[in-house]
Parts: structure tokens; sequence; C-alpha cells
């Protein structure tokens, strides 16, 4: 007798055939009483969990989140050398430190800041404010190393061998200040109004703005003026200097973004695409594309050196404030009056798979899950894949606000205990005080 053909089930659930359809997705249910099937469509199948230490598949990230990174505009953004760290700083007062490239948040820091910049080894922030001085921090841990100056800092740039540290500073103290580094010692003051400071990669040459809607070309560290170079016919908001620092990109209030040669100071190329000020420009690495984000919501990929417009996103909700590159060219954040940042992948220009969220900064019902890694915990959204090698802390972390207090008091490697109160197979989460609710555990079984 021929054996029967065994049957494809899940403890007593047999899960219906196919027959000569495409193969149909059925979601997995444990309840008390058994294995429960029912049919449901892709979309809604890649955004289940899939059980255990919290693995998931997801759809892209970008298009699902609905967490915010802060509670005010995200007005300035940097990336670590190595490319591992984001951080950010905002109009709510605060520094945040996010891990690349998923987005993961992990620590905040209570400083007003409007600029940022790391040095060279990537072991210190250096941070500036119009109502803080300029402060370094030891990073990861967060922690302030001394301060440089007085407040009104509107830019920040360090050089690339970590001797100096430039700033631009504000009426009604307005000056450009060359600080030693690790000497922490004033070497040197202009009198001069700038919104930008940016230094060529091998610190040769330093960029500044100035009122008359042009740029100086200075020779850095002995700051002489190569020249003052005019084109613009609004103020200059933003530059960035290729790698081999051959060209200098210029946004603006006027709308353009201008291409000079260095060191002559010859523009190139004036692009126009945008509809308000070119707030921020970001050269890619290897000089082959340029990313420009302006208040009219958008971020703007170009190819260079031919300056033509490939890629719009308008994914931002409000004016685009901040950009930053990773050093590998694969990625760029950019940061909204919005009070979201934006992960987009490089060459392409799509939307990577990350959702930057902070759950202090988002609505009540926003939750997300905490993971541990080489000492330090990271928060990303539910449904966010956890890195390999990561432990799975908590799977259902609730935003502080209200009484929920789930944050740090359950844990999940199989199962997920809250308070000591409740137990279950999947995840659990919070309804008050201390008191948790089991949600049963969902697999997806492709027919």
């Amino acid at each position: 007798m021929k054996p029967e053909e065994p049957k494809d089930r899940l403890g007593d659930a047999e899960i219906p055939d196919a027959g000569g359809e495409e193969p149909e997705v059925y979601a997995i249910q444990r309840e008390e009483s058994g294995w429960k099937l029912s049919r449901r469509d892709l979309v809604a199948a890649t955004a289940a969990v899939v059980g255990g230490a919290g693995a998931s598949v997801m759809v892209n990230a970008q298009a699902t989140c609905a967490g915010l990174a802060h509670k005010g505009t995200v007005r300035a953004l940097a990336v670590s050398p190595d490319g591992k760290t984001l951080v950010s700083a905002s109009a709510d007062r605060t520094i945040k430190l996010w891990r690349l490239p998923e987005g993961a948040y992990y620590r905040t820091i209570q400083e007003s800041a409007a600029a940022l910049a790391f040095t060279p080894d990537g072991k210190t922030l250096i941070t500036g404010g119009p109502e803080t001085p300029i402060r370094l921090w030891s990073l990861p841990e967060g922690v302030s190393l001394g301060t440089l100056g007085t407040s009104g800092v509107a830019a920040l740039a360090v050089s690339p061998d970590g001797r100096f540290v430039v700033s631009a500073k504000k009426a009604p103290t307005a000056a450009l200040e060359i600080w030693a580094l690790p000497e922490r010692k004033l070497r040197k003051t202009i009198p001069e109004t700038s919104n930008v400071v940016a230094l060529s990669p091998d610190g040769e040459f330093l960029v500044t703005s100035s009122r008359a809607f042009a740029f100086t070309l200075w020779l850095f560290p002995e700051m002489k003026v190569v020249g003052d170079f005019a084109g613009h016919s609004g103020e200059i908001l933003s530059a960035s200097i290729s790698a081999d620092g051959r060209l200098l990109a210029t946004g603006s209030a006027d709308k353009t973004i201008k291409l000079w040669s260095l060191p002559d100071g010859v523009v190139q190329k004036t692009l126009s695409g945008h509809t308000a000020s070119v707030i921020a420009v970001a050269i890619s690495p290897d000089g082959s594309q340029m990313v420009s984000a302006s208040a009219d919501k958008t971020v703007k990929l170009w190819s260079l050196p031919g300056g033509t417009i490939w890629r719009t996103q308008a994914g931002h909700t409000d004016q685009v404030a901040s950009l930053a590159l990773r050093p590998d060219g694969r990625q760029f954040a950019s940061g909204s009056a919005d009070k979201t940042i934006k992960l987009w992948s490089l060459p392409s220009g799509d939307a990577a798979e990350g959702c930057v969220t902070d759950l202090d900064a988002s609505p009540p019902q926003t939750s997300g899950r905490q993971y541990t890694q080489d000492g330090i915990t990271y928060t990303q959204p539910c449904g966010s894949p956890i890195p390999p090698g990561a432990v799975c802390t908590c799977n259902c972390v609730c935003s502080c606000v209200g009484q929920c207090t789930c944050v740090g008091q359950c844990t999940c490697v199989g199962q997920c205990t809250c308070v000591g109160q409740c137990t279950c197979v999947g995840q659990c989460s919070c309804v008050g005080q201390g008191r948790c609710s089991c949600v049963p555990i969902h697999y997806w079984h492709p027919n």
C-alpha cells in the first residue's frame, strides 16, 4: 500500500491545500484551545511578529514609521567618522545619539545646541549653540569634558588632524574663533559674521559666509584671506567641500545651489529646483552625488559634476533643516521641523530600512522594543529587526506617558514577563500601573 502523503499541520491545525492557485499566507495564532489558522494578505503578514526572542519580518520601516525623534525642529545632524553613530541636536534643547545604520535610539544629552562636530577619532563630540558655549562630550557615554568660550555659536568645524576647532559666533559677539585642541586655548579671533564654516578635507582651506551674499576662502590655520567670492542673491546658509577639495557647493536663501571650483572661486554651475531656501547641502564622499535640503520640505539628489536633479524625496511634512552623510557614502540622514529624522540609502536615494524614534518624544500609542549590545541599551519601534548578536531585553516598550511602566521592567528571551505579575509566551503589553496584558503568539506560514 502506498503510504499516505503527510499533511501540513501544526499541532491539530490543518493547513488548507492551495490547489493550483498561487501560494497564500496564513496567520497561525496560538490560543488557549489550540492553534487557529486564518488567511491573511501579504502586507498583513509582513507586519507580524515571528515570536520567540523578538525576530520579525517587516515592510519598509520608513513607510510605517509613526514615531518622532525629537519634540522640536531637528536643526543639526552629524555622523561619526566610523559611520556607526548619528547625533542630532534639536530646538527642544536636547542632543540625541542613534546607532547606524538602523537608527536605534540610545542616549539623550540635556543640552541646547545648533552645531555639531566630531573629533577625527570619533571619541569626542563637540557642540555649540546660541545659548550654550562650545562643549566637549565623551562618547558613547555622553559625559561633559568641559567647555570652550562663551555662547552664541552658529557653526562648528574640526580640522582633519584634530588640532583645531573653528567656531562662528553670531552678534552681538560676531567672530570667527580658532581653538587649539587638546590644549583648549583660543588661538585667534577674527571679527567676522558667518553662518557657515567648512574645512577642506586636507585642512588647507576654510570657507565662511558673509553678509554680502558671498563666501570667503581662507588659508588655514593661518587665516589669511585667499578671496571673497560673490554670486548668490541671498544669504548663504550652507556649504560642502568635495573630498578632493576641488569643488565647493553652497546653498542659499535665494533658492539656488552654486558649484564653485577651488581655490579660484569660479562658478561652475547654478542649480535651480528648490522652491524655498536651501538650508543644507552635502557632497558624497566619492564626489558623484550631492544631497540638498530645503524649506520647501524636500530632499533632492543631484548628479555631479553635471548638477542634474535625478531624485526628489518629499517624505517630510515641514522644512528640512539638516543633513548628514555616512563616510562610506551608503546612507544619509535628514532632520526636519516636523520633529523627525529620516534615513535614506545612497546612491539610490530610496528610503532606508530604519525608523529613528525616541519613545519619549513620540505619541503615547507608540511602542517599541529594547535590546542590548556591547553594554548599551537601544530602543527601536516594534517590528524593527534586531542586529545579530544583540540580546532582546524588552519586547514591548511603551512610551513613558500616563500609567505605562513597561520600560525596563520586562524581559523576553522566549518568554516575556512584566513586573512579575504576568508571564506569556510571545509578547506582553502594559495596561496600567504595574500591570500587563498577554498578547497571543503569531506565526506566519506561507503555503
